[in-house]
Formats: C-alpha cells, sequence, structure tokens
C-alpha cells in the first residue's frame, strides 16, 4: 500500500502538536475544563491551500537518466499553529506537502512514471504589523526541514536519492480578519535551495483560513457549569491477537473517498497497550480534548519481532450518545510523537526510533456511576514520511477495558 494514502492526513498532525502537546504539562493544571486554558490565549491554527512549485528537474536524476516529462507543480495543502508572545511577534511551526507527489515519467521506459515525495516541515518567527483595525501584513523568517523520499529503479539503483535536509525559509502574508477569531490568510513562502544535496528551491502560495484563540469568558466571570458528565482522567488496558479476532477495517477506511485511517506494511501479529488520559477542555455536552500517555508492547506477524513503543498524544471525543447508564463516544488522536524500539521489523526499515501514534475508536463509558470504560481502538505508527523509510506499524482493533474518575 503506498505510503502517501496512509498518510494523507498528515497535514493536521503538525498543528496538533502544536496547539495541544507542547503545553499539556500547565493545561492538566488549568481549574475549569470548560473554559479554555490560559495558556492557549493568544495561539492560532489554520489551513491553507494552495501551489507549490517544487522545482524538480533533470538535474535531481542519477547521471546519465533523463525523464520526458516531469510534473513539479502541485496542488498542496499547509497546516500551521503558532503562538504570539507579543501582539508583533508570533513563533509558527508549519507543515506542508502537494496533494500529488512530483512525478517523473519516461526514466526507464517511455510510459514509466516514478514518484518524488516532498515534506516540508518549517519552524519560523512571525513579525506582524497591523496596518488597519482588520488587516495585518507578516514576514516569516526560519528554517525548514524537507524530507524527500526518492525512487530506485529495475535494477535497485537510486533514480533520484532520498534526502532529508535543513534549509532556510522566509515568506510573507496578509491577514484580514473576518470576525475576532476567524482570519483569512493569504501566503507565499520560498524554502531556499540545498545544492550540496541537489534540491532545488520550493515555492508555495496559498490561500487558507485561521483560529486563533481568545478568553472564553472574561476572568470576572464564574465559569459555567457543564450539565454533562466528562471524565477527568482515565486509565485503561488493552489485549490483542489476530489468532483470535482478526478484525482490521483500515484498508476499507484508507480507500475511502475521504480516507478516514492509514495502513501499515508492518502488521503486529499480537500485543497489548497501556494508556492513560487526562481531560484538559470540554464543550457544554458534545466535545472533550484530553492529553495522555501510553507504553505498548507488540510481536510482528511476519517475522515474529518483539517491540514497544511509549507515546505522549493528544486526543478528541465526541459524545453522541448520553444515557443515564451509559456515554457512547467517538475518538481520534494523531500525531503523537513516540518512541519505537526497533528500527527493522520483519525486515523493513522503520525509519528510526522517532515515530507517530495516531488511533481511531469508538466506545463507552457505562454503569450508574460511570467508572467503568469499554472501547475498541485501531493503532498506527509511522513517522508521516519525515523520514525516507516509513513502512507503517498497524494493529487489528483492540479491546480496552479502563477505569474513569
Amino acid at each position: 500500500m503506498p505510503v502517501r494514502q496512509r498518510r494523507c492526513g498528515a497535514t493536521v498532525q503538525t498543528l496538533l502538536i502544536v496547539c495541544l502537546l507542547a503545553r499539556c504539562q500547565a493545561v492538566c493544571a488549568a481549574a475549569e475544563r470548560t473554559q479554555v486554558p490560559a495558556l492557549f490565549h493568544h495561539s492560532y491554527f489554520g489551513l491553507s491551500a494552495g501551489y507549490a512549485d517544487f522545482g524538480f528537474t533533470n538535474a535531481q536524476l542519477t547521471p546519465p537518466l533523463h525523464a520526458t516529462s516531469i510534473q513539479t507543480e502541485r496542488a498542496s495543502l499547509k497546516v500551521y499553529g503558532g503562538h504570539y508572545f507579543t501582539p508583533y511577534l508570533a513563533l509558527q511551526l508549519s507543515l506542508m506537502r502537494p496533494i500529488q507527489w512530483v512525478k517523473y515519467t519516461g526514466v526507464y521506459a517511455p510510459q514509466s512514471a516514478h514518484s518524488v515525495w516532498p515534506n516540508i516541515v518549517s519552524l519560523t518567527v512571525r513579525p506582524t504589523w497591523p496596518v488597519h483595525e482588520a488587516v495585518m501584513l507578516y514576514s516569516e523568517l526560519g528554517a525548514s526541514y524537507l524530507a524527500r523520499t526518492g525512487f530506485h529503479g529495475p535494477d535497485g539503483a537510486p533514480g533520484v536519492q532520498s534526502a532529508g535536509l535543513v534549509t532556510p525559509l522566509t515568506g510573507a502574508g496578509l491577514v484580514y480578519r473576518v470576525i475576532p477569531q476567524w482570519h483569512l490568510d493569504a501566503s507565499v513562502n520560498v524554502a531556499w535551495p540545498n545544492h550540496h544535496a541537489h534540491q532545488p528551491s520550493t515555492r508555495y502560495a496559498g490561500l487558507g483560513f485561521s483560529y486563533f484563540v481568545q478568553p472564553s469568558v472574561p476572568a470576572a466571570t464564574p465559569a459555567k457549569t457543564a450539565p454533562d458528565a466528562f471524565p477527568l482522567q482515565v486509565l485503561e488496558l488493552g489485549f490483542f491477537d489476530r489468532r483470535w479476532v482478526n478484525w482490521d477495517p483500515t484498508k476499507r477506511l484508507a480507500h475511502a473517498y475521504v480516507p478516514l485511517f492509514f495502513q501499515g506494511d508492518i502488521k503486529a501479529q499480537s500485543g497489548y497497550y497501556l494508556m492513560y488520559e487526562r481531560n484538559v477542555y470540554h464543550t457544554q455536552r458534545w466535545l472533550s480534548l484530553d492529553w495522555g500517555v501510553s507504553a505498548g508492547g507488540f510481536r510482528s506477524a511476519l517475522h515474529h519481532d518483539q517491540f514497544a513503543t511509549v507515546a505522549l498524544f493528544p486526543a478528541l471525543r465526541v459524545w453522541p450518545v448520553r444515557r443515564a447508564w451509559i456515554d457512547g463516544y467517538v475518538t481520534a488522536s494523531l500525531a503523537g510523537p513516540a518512541y519505537l524500539s526497533r528500527q527493522v521489523i520483519d525486515g523493513m526499515a522503520t525509519g528510526g526510533h522517532f515515530t507517530f501514534q495516531d488511533y481511531v475508536g469508538v466506545g463507552a463509558v457505562v454503569g450508574q456511576s460511570k467508572h467503568l470504560q469499554v472501547n475498541l481502538k485501531l493503532l498506527h505508527y509511522s513517522n508521516g514520511n519525515l523520514r525516507s523509510h516509513n513502512p507503517g506499524i498497524a494493529t487489528p482493533f483492540i479491546l480496552n477495558m479502563g477505569y474513569t474518575w
């Protein structure tokens, strides 16, 4: 299964890391979970769609290879999040990638097609200048990490070398405040070339929207009490073994018109999963936002390799069912930074010890006192194409039992 389909949702991951995980420890101390925690104030996150020219030419091919055509201009997406430390200076983290990869045609045969997969993660300072009550100009200056996954020919020799490199990034933009929280954002960015790695410059222009976080209620106003209960803390343990139950809908979810989850080339045969979650924010009824830590031990399906993971992650829950004896929810987590104990599993290089943990699931808190939790989760681990090797690790549904308080 191509990595591009497994990682189609990767554009949301950096945003969640910036807006939640980097501050989870301080957020836990928030006294009132129905208010946006103070450390989120003056932060923003957004999504932009536009056009990027990745600049690839025959110069990136290993001599004497030559392509008959190269599709290097691609519709692209960018997600970003940041925090204003003063009204005029912010620090921003962003991820930009094409919707379809750069394509080389005719390298080895007239109709052959091979893709290069570029992903750009950037950290920039963002000075801002208000020019009108509703209009702001800004610039960007910082560094970008470009992960380039190349391809190999029929003989196994590289056609375009894979690389991970750092280059300067500059940019500028204009923000229009539609309302105090929601902003339109037009931006241009240039990731400079790296001649040593034969990496051309990348230019991006896009238009999108961003949400600016403001205090939910004035400090002197008492917080509202939510009519429905939301667990403050959850501790759960789960097991799975494909010999007993091999219910794995990831293929169907990944092939949906709008892919809902990711597949992995490495299949976990059996394992356990221990998780702790703590709520940091919830609405009056429908949504809750948590952070958590997890540890897992797994055995692969092909070579029976033993490996372990440790992760820190954000989690979103939606609560559509509210009854006296049961509260039902669906949950999802993306981009939990994780440690993977093995770098080669089932003969496949995983891309290193650093990876991301994702999951989706359905569950319920049951009983008169609402202390018992039961859920089913699909787990996935991959590095989001930030390394040249990214096979991905997938589990079937894991049955978890937990206690809430």
